[in-house]
């Protein structure tokens, strides 16, 4: 195929002819056959969908399974779901909001994490779009202690402080990460 041209078939998959050069392969370098063939089943699958792309439906089914219920019909009857809606204050018609509930109970999207930088991007994670302490302060949310939070937040208010901090910190950034060491510290008392 000339370079820069893309084929208008599809790929092939993997049929018994590319199965029998799987084996040949895995046996030439020894390498588990199941393992290549899900590598390859990886390659050939269509990316993810982004959180825009997906469907309502899908987003709401992924949060209602992030509440422990297997569907949005259930999610919607839970009363402490009810009190949590209600809390936020976002209205349950809107695209928008499933969004973020995605985004708060479920995952964060891909093209929202890992960023490298940015204003008030801190371990990957734009803290004012997305509230994600554990993963700002880089604390395993299983093992963490109230000590790992304690010192994680210690360590960014060196940078952030508006009175100590690097080039004269940054009071939002700053005030952001009080708002989320408060918000761990709470579970442990």
């Amino acid at each position: 195929m000339p370079k820069g041209k893309k084929s208008s078939r599809d790929p092939r998959g993997i049929d018994s002819s590319t199965l029998e050069k799987i084996q040949v392969f895995c046996n030439v370098y020894n390498s588990p056959e199941d393992k290549v063939i899900e590598l390859i089943k990886f390659a050939l699958s269509p990316p993810p969908l982004t959180l825009v792309e997906m469907p309502l439906k899908d987003i709401k089914t992924a949060v209602a399974i992030a509440w422990n219920k297997t569907n949005y019909t259930q999610l919607k009857e839970d009363q402490e779901w009810k009190i949590y809606h209600k809390n936020t204050g976002l209205s349950a018609a809107k695209r928008l909001t499933w969004e973020h509930y995605f985004r708060e109970w479920v995952e964060l999207p891909g093209e929202e994490k890992n960023l490298t930088s940015g204003y008030g991007v801190i371990n990957g994670i734009d803290i004012f779009k997305n509230f994600r302490p554990w993963e700002v302060f880089n604390v395993d949310k299983n093992t963490g202690t109230k000590q790992d939070i304690q010192s994680a937040f210690k360590k960014l208010s060196f940078k952030y402080h508006p009175d100590t901090g690097y080039n004269g910190g940054d009071r939002n950034i700053f005030e952001k990460l009080k708002e989320m060491r408060d918000s761990l510290l709470v579970i442990f008392n």
